[in-house]
């Protein structure tokens, strides 16, 4: 057990994994049980907070945490780093399970400023003669203190109006900002930085940091529209912020060189996010659904291929899914049935909860599946020469290109 918790330090996606399954599950299950006449009533407002504060960030924090320490050569994560994102990760948990939306928006917030202290104090103590990969970190990280500045800045304004301390357009602008705000900066820059260097699509661009910067103000004008009720414009400028920042870095649109399935499926949930924001600007009426193109066959499936490659190169199994992949089949099949079916209300509206609760089962079929293919995997500590030769190989596929 000490031997895991040790590994668990060193790389806490073991923990933030599994945990981001079992919230993802729990998120959805409100439209199963509703659907099948299980409970009186359901909450969207639970399903969205969860999926947003518990299922995303726990990928989020066990992707980063694991990552930044190793990438930069500083410090793994201390326990009491871990036990903080797990508390507070858990604490939004219980508040959302009661309906304390407010209690749980503030330790959403305590859970970024954490985030935020983590990566200063793995730049205050970076060594500076680990090579210029180090030394200069890829321009696309700077949405990961954006992305935290715009999930303070909307879970605050939300706050304010849910206690109509700010008039109710505070809300508007509020809630997508703290819903969106982080989680599309982080596909936006980890998603910009490592998906086409998988791919073998990257491309020296000079991107300079004013050009993210810019990017970020565009994305932060994209909720204001919100307040206003401009619903096409907000969905139109932030389809047109990921379109250039994916085009800029190669994520699109050139399909990936390299054969492998988790490869592929990134590049493919990268058009999703893309796609499902554009016709969610295009047809307003419809938004809410259309936005699922983004959240079930984007980022959802970002997570999953993602997640499947991280707990695969640390378990030393890497060949096993370039020549494999089986798994993903399986989740990409389940996650695009559950994308039809929750874009079948558009043309079916009289059987609205039978195909949310069709939609979220075949969801939790993609979500627990992965998770029994993978916890072998989250658990299995490779011998270190092993892992250490597998990691090298990883990192230098990712960092050997000038930034």
């Amino acid at each position: 057990m000490k031997e895991y918790f040790s590994a668990v330090c060193k790389e806490p996606y073991r923990l933030f994994f599994p945990l981001g399954i079992l919230f993802g599950v729990w998120g959805v299950s409100p439209w199963v049980l509703y659907a099948l006449g299980w409970i009186p009533n359901y909450s969207g407002f639970f399903h969205s907070s969860t999926m947003i504060l518990n299922y995303l960030p726990c990928f989020m924090i066990g992707f980063l945490l694991t990552a930044m320490p190793r990438f930069s050569g500083t410090p793994h994560a201390s326990a009491g780093e871990v036990f903080y994102f797990l508390g507070t990760t858990a604490t939004i948990a219980v508040f959302l399970k009661y309906q304390q939306w407010i209690w749980a928006e503030i330790f959403y917030i305590a859970w970024l400023l954490g985030l935020i202290r983590f990566a200063l104090v793995r730049i205050k103590t970076r060594p500076k003669n680990q090579g210029p990969a180090a030394s200069n970190p890829p321009r696309e990280i700077i949405w990961i203190p954006l992305g935290a500045f715009l999930g303070i800045v909307g879970t605050v304004t939300l706050i304010l109006g849910q206690l109509n301390i700010l008039p109710p357009a505070a809300i508007l602008i509020g809630k997508p900002m703290m819903e969106q705000g982080f989680l599309l900066s982080v596909v936006l820059g980890i998603g910009g930085f490592l998906i086409p260097r998988l791919m073998g699509t990257y491309r020296q661009s000079g991107t300079a940091i004013e050009f993210h910067l810019c990017a970020a103000v565009l994305l932060f004008l994209s909720f204001c529209f919100e307040g206003f009720r401009w619903e096409a414009a907000a969905s139109g400028l932030k389809a047109f912020v990921i379109a250039v920042v994916f085009l800029k870095t190669g994520v699109l649109p050139r399909p990936p060189r390299e054969k492998d399935l988790y490869i592929r499926l990134a590049w493919i949930s990268s058009w999703m996010i893309t796609i499902g924001f554009a016709l969610a600007a295009i047809f307003p009426a419809y938004k809410i659904v259309l936005l699922h193109i983004a959240f079930i066959g984007g980022f959802s499936l970002m997570v999953f291929a993602v997640a499947t490659m991280v707990a695969m190169a640390h378990a030393g199994e890497m060949e096993q899914l370039r020549h494999g992949g089986g798994i993903l089949w399986v989740v990409a099949i389940a996650v695009g049935l559950a994308l039809l079916k929750r874009l079948s209300v558009i043309f079916l509206p009289d059987a609205y909860f039978k195909f949310l609760g069709m939609a979220a089962f075949s969801w939790m079929i993609a979500a627990l599946s992965w998770f029994i293919f993978v916890l072998p995997r989250l658990i299995k500590i490779p011998e270190a020469d092993e892992f250490e030769q597998m990691h090298e190989q990883v990192k230098k596929k990712t960092l050997n290109t000038k930034l």
